[in-house]
């Protein structure tokens, strides 16, 4: 009979274990804006890559998620791809909410207090 492992992290081929999560209050390595929930492997396993200390990078599931299946020489590119990602969702988010221009234009034009000027000339 045959013993099968019933812990999911478990890999006879690799025999090696990641930890799950990284230390609480660890900030995420791309954004540095929210907690760290998980790891990035810096090389994806898909492309080769394995669960050692050194792959492993601690980072949000945004940022995860944005990284995914991407190789990179270094981390600062990755880095910066991940930043750049992030920017221009944010710029995205901004163009929605900011009203057209005509439409700032009428309600700045209908609070100046044209009669004070008056139409003296010096």
């Amino acid at each position: 009979m045959r013993y099968i492992h019933k812990n999911p992290l478990y890999n006879p081929l690799r025999n090696q274990r990641r930890p799950l999560r990284p230390p609480k209050e660890t900030p995420c390595g791309y954004c540095f804006e929210n907690w760290a929930t998980g790891y990035d492997h810096l090389v994806p396993v898909s492309q080769g890559g394995q669960n050692n200390e050194e792959n492993l990078y601690p980072s949000c599931l945004r940022c995860n998620r944005i990284a995914s299946n991407k190789l990179f020489a270094t981390i600062e590119e990755k880095r910066e791809y991940v930043q750049t990602k992030l920017r221009g969702k944010e710029m995205r988010k901004l163009r929605e909410e900011i009203p057209a221009y005509s439409v700032v234009a009428e309600v700045l034009q209908s609070t100046l207090p044209l009669d004070a000027l008056g139409s003296s000339t010096s």
